[in-house]
């Protein structure tokens, strides 16, 4: 005999109404429980993100927690060794670009440390923005190095960008990159006072600077040999394989003497021109420009540029080859590596002119049989490249954090200065036909404060912190931002950051950090301080959804990927920090960033 169901009786039917609506209704609230709201804007779904991965101003939580579930799942599956620190501070860029199964280079690296005697900031290292090589970094040997059986030492100099730190740092970057990639020592340049870098304090009284009082070149030597100027002269001025002849008498003199510490003044005894003239003049000068020509570092084709055309070594690739090539380069035409840049036992990078530092290798790319070695190039410079400045910068966060009682904060760069075109370009009193367009394009940057509020007031919540980053020195030219926000500067953190006891010229430095960690970032186009933000931010693993310009005609430039193209330091580009420690080239960001 079948046995009949008993329907439910109506008191368990009310009770089971009533725990699935408390579910539901629970879910529907969560989001105010979890301070999950989307935010007030143009694109709700983006101003969702925002909120839900900028919890806090210091370590973007909620993405760090997404990163250590995906981290972990992967591990179960074999496919990453972690650090012994992992548990605390996962992976930069773990998720950023490419899944962990296609970026060995991470396999037993570890999230960067900072080395800072300031126990008081435990959170400090959240602000590093590299990792810690792992086995395949430390071991790798870039294709385009020296042989091991010569014995003959290859140097690479420069002259120093003229124009603000950012350009400063980008130069000097580049060049790193391209030593580290070809085996090549670095000459460093001599001291000189720096463009905006010339503050002076009680404890630094020099207005000369060299590259290593920002730098760690400590890490930096363990990738690239390094040596001065002074010491480049001493070592290949003599002996019978000399390099090159230093002259006699008292032109001689006044080359000896700026290798050690120049000024950009013809009529002193230590020239920086008469240095770089003399370099130029000795060394091989590569006729490369950034907007018009694209590096490709293809092994495969390396020995074949001594017999054939840059065209024909193109037009010999394979199609999909061509296709990444073509894609890349976009509108320049394609530079294959080989020839002199190779084998000259002296290379000399020019700044000012056509032949510029930026316009040699502003973006190399390796494509074709080499793209391993596409992470290594940019890595380098990220990995390498961390300024000393972060003890200050964590201060300033740290103070934020309080003040917003762990919610957030946005941030604006907003630059009032003449973009140093005359400086940039290396000289005074002209500028070239070239240049006059973008003259008039820098000029249309300078905006006023009532244009920044009504070009960005979509993006900001009423009342929000604002942290602002500027060259402005009148705070008056604020006040229509200020009747809205809450703005604050630097100088405003002066007890919190002990900026007192730091060298001044590192403020701006400083500035970039905390710029980075806004929930919202707004900068001005054509400035490489505000390109530099940017790819910090990118480094973090934030989404470039999150960066706006003040600039209506490109306010959401960076929210779909574009390759280089046109002028390349307008901005900063997504393959400069998306997929970096990958093996596969990276066209767009993941969905879910």
């Amino acid at each position: 005999m079948a046995h009949k169901t008993t329907p439910p009786s109506q008191d368990k039917l009310v009770f089971v109404f009533i725990t699935v609506t408390a579910i539901f209704f629970f879910i529907s609230i969560s989001p105010v429980i979890l301070d999950y709201l989307p935010q007030h804007g143009n694109d709700i779904a983006e101003s969702d993100w925002l909120r839900r991965h900028n919890k806090t101003t210091i370590a973007l939580r909620y993405f760090a927690g997404q990163q250590r579930l995906q981290q972990q799942q992967q591990l179960q599956e074999g496919n990453q060794q972690r650090g012994h620190d992992a548990a605390d501070r996962t992976l930069a860029r773990g998720v950023a670009g490419l899944p962990m199964e296609k970026t060995p280079a991470l396999a037993g690296a570890k999230h960067g440390t900072i080395h800072c005697p300031a126990p008081s900031y435990p959170r400090i290292n959240d602000l590093a923005y590299w990792n810690e090589p792992g086995s395949l970094d430390v071991d790798f040997v870039s294709p385009f190095s020296q042989p091991n059986n010569s014995s003959k030492a290859r140097y690479i100099t420069f002259e120093p960008d003229r124009g603000g730190w950012n350009n400063l740092r980008m130069s000097l970057e580049i060049v790193i990159v391209f030593a580290a990639a070809t085996g090549r020592t670095l000459v460093l340049p001599p001291d000189t006072p720096f463009y905006r870098l010339t503050e002076q304090s009680d404890a630094l009284k020099s207005r000369h600077h060299g590259f290593a009082e920002f730098l760690d070149f400590e890490a930096l030597r363990r990738k690239v040999p390094m040596m001065k100027m002074s010491e480049f002269l001493e070592k290949e001025g003599k002996g019978a394989d000399k390099m090159f002849t230093v002259p006699d008498g008292a032109v001689g003199n006044k080359i000896r003497k700026a290798a050690d510490r120049c000024l950009y003044v013809m009529k002193s005894d230590r020239p920086c021109e008469l240095l770089y003239s003399f370099l130029g003049d000795e060394g091989f000068v590569p006729e490369l420009q950034g907007g018009r020509d694209c590096l490709i570092m293809d092994q495969a084709r390396q020995a074949a540029t001594s017999t054939y055309t840059d065209q024909e070594l193109f037009d010999l690739m394979p199609d999909d080859e061509q296709r990444k090539v073509t894609e890349f380069c976009d509108s320049r035409t394609p530079v294959f590596f080989g020839r002199d840049l190779d084998t000259a036992p002296h290379i000399h990078l020019h700044s000012g002119g056509c032949q510029t530092v930026p316009g040699f290798i502003r973006l190399a790319s390796t494509l074709a049989n080499c793209e391993g070695f596409r992470g290594e190039a940019p890595q380098a410079s990220q990995s390498l490249l961390h300024v000393l400045v972060f003890r200050g910068s964590s201060r300033v966060l740290g103070a934020i954090e309080k003040e917003t009682q762990g919610s957030t904060f946005s941030s604006i760069h907003v630059r009032r200065g003449d973009f140093q075109v005359r400086q940039s370009v290396g000289i005074s009193n002209a500028i070239p036909q070239s240049l006059t367009h973008h003259l008039r394009q820098y000029k249309k940057q300078k905006i006023t404060a009532e244009d920044w509020y009504e070009n960005t007031k979509e993006l900001f919540q009423p009342n929000e912190l604002i942290y602002v980053a500027t060259d402005e020195k009148d705070r008056s030219f604020f006040a229509p931002l200020k009747s809205h926000y809450r703005l604050r500067f630097l100088d405003d953190y002066s007890s919190n950051a002990g900026l007192k006891e730091m060298d001044p010229n590192i403020f701006g430095m400083v500035d970039t950090i905390i710029a980075s960690r806004g929930r919202i970032f707004v900068g001005t186009w054509f400035s490489t301080f505000t390109g530099y933000i940017n790819r910090l931010r990118g480094y973090y693993g934030i989404t470039g959804r999150a960066s706006y310009y003040s600039d209506p005609e490109r306010a959401r430039v960076t929210h779909s990927w574009k390759n280089p193209s046109k002028v390349l330091t307008a901005r900063e580009w997504p393959v400069c920090w998306i997929g970096i420690d990958g093996d596969e080239v990276v066209s767009e960001e993941q969905k879910h960033l």
